[in-house]
């Protein structure tokens, strides 16, 4: 009587390679191909491949967020004046909120920011900041402080006295308005 194995031909021709590598003496080569029903669906992606994927994307996002920066236009037409040594303090008060204002416009980092200050200064007043500061302690300065820098530079000394004598004894001009009058009155008073 001939013995008949229930498993499929696929298994009994392995069963059958595997034995006689093993009478040979050599390792047996194992099948390439797996049944259908060995096989393992695919499975959801792992902590790990999740995570490397969420990086990917974050990078993908700053460097397109780095380019459109490099892209943005410096506002040239709304450049404030340069700041100079012997400002008055009313001047300096309105330079100062304008470089605010277009540094905010602009967009600049920090350390970007305070470069672009000391660009905004005449070449006399850089000349002073450069004496004063080095490169480095320069740029390790907050905007504020920064802009507090150029303002201790920048305001001409003036004598309390004679400051007062000149606001007092202003008079209106024979060719002056009234409204050119208060201006100049107002600007006085805030010097």
């Amino acid at each position: 009587m001939s013995c008949v194995s229930l498993a499929p031909p696929i298994w009994r021709s392995v069963s059958l390679r595997i034995y006689a590598f093993a009478i040979a003496g050599r390792r047996p080569r194992l099948p390439t191909h797996t049944p259908k029903s060995s096989r393992q669906s695919p499975k959801a992606p792992t902590a790990l491949e999740q995570a490397h994927q969420l990086l990917l994307a974050q990078t993908e996002a700053i460097t397109a967020l780095q380019r459109q920066v490099a892209a943005r236009p410096i506002h040239h037409s709304s450049v404030p004046e340069k700041c100079d040594v012997g400002t008055s303090t009313a001047a300096f008060r309105s330079w100062r909120h304008s470089v605010e204002y277009w540094l905010v416009l602009n967009g600049f980092a920090p350390a970007g920011a305070v470069l672009h200050i000391r660009l905004l200064c005449s070449p006399n007043l850089q000349r002073s900041l450069d004496a004063r500061y080095s490169t480095q302690q320069w740029e390790a300065l907050s905007i504020q402080e920064a802009v507090e820098a150029v303002g201790r530079m920048a305001f001409q000394a003036t004598n309390q006295t004679a400051d007062w004598c000149k606001f007092f004894s202003a008079v209106q001009g024979s060719s002056e308005s009234i409204c050119e009058y208060f201006m100049r009155s107002t600007q006085l008073a805030a010097d």
